[in-house]
């Protein structure tokens, strides 16, 4: 699934849990969206790094539960023009 480009799962009633750091193998990525799916922990920072996300335009990861700083590497992803982190 390395050609994936937009995987949108946004309001889905995910058991609590951390973000797949398997979704780093998702190359291709444009469009992510994991609004509102119960996540918590915080934004690893091998998964949304310039090695991984090159292509990511949108990240959206608000409504979730997440805790941390935001990972400094998010500013080095050039594509990157929408990052929703609310609540």
């Amino acid at each position: 699934m390395t050609k994936l480009t937009y995987l949108f799962l946004a309001k889905n009633d995910f058991d609590a849990g951390s973000i797949p750091r398997s979704l780093g193998n998702l190359t291709s990525l444009e469009e992510l969206s994991l609004k509102d799916t119960q996540l918590t922990g915080t934004i690893p920072t091998d998964v949304f790094s310039t090695r991984t996300m090159t292509n990511l335009t949108l990240l959206d990861l608000d409504s979730n539960s997440l805790t941390g700083t935001i990972p400094t590497e998010l500013a080095s992803l050039e594509q990157l023009r929408f990052l929703l982190l609310n609540r």
